[in-house]
């Protein structure tokens, strides 16, 4: 670990956390258009700000309460490995990148 990193706070600020439910309830126009011809306009607008409440906020209080446990910049890894051991947070990692790598192409 480096020094410098170690001190280093950042702070979840209110725009922050509807970045971060807004990406995480609807990534891209993929699935928007049908929710809006099956349930209509208003049910879906209802829809994109009832999931981050279900969804997204129980996420970000759980990975606040275990980087204020783990003051790590390895995030889940380190989460991961630290709980079930080397070999799961090396396969952790691996499936990470996997995932990641096969999300973004």
């Amino acid at each position: 670990m480096t020094g410098r990193h170690v001190g280093a706070t950042r702070s979840l600020t209110w725009w922050r956390l509807g970045a971060i439910a807004f990406v995480m309830t609807s990534c891209g126009p993929f699935g928007v258009e049908s929710c809006v011809a099956n349930g209509g306009a208003a049910l879906t607008f209802i829809a994109i700000f009832i999931v981050p409440i279900l969804y997204v906020v129980p996420q970000v209080l759980m990975v606040s309460e275990l980087a204020l446990m783990m003051p790590s910049m390895h995030g889940h890894i380190k989460w991961v490995e630290h709980g079930w051991g080397a070999f799961a947070g090396f396969f952790n990692a691996y499936n990470a990148v996997v995932v990641n790598s096969v999300d973004l192409a």
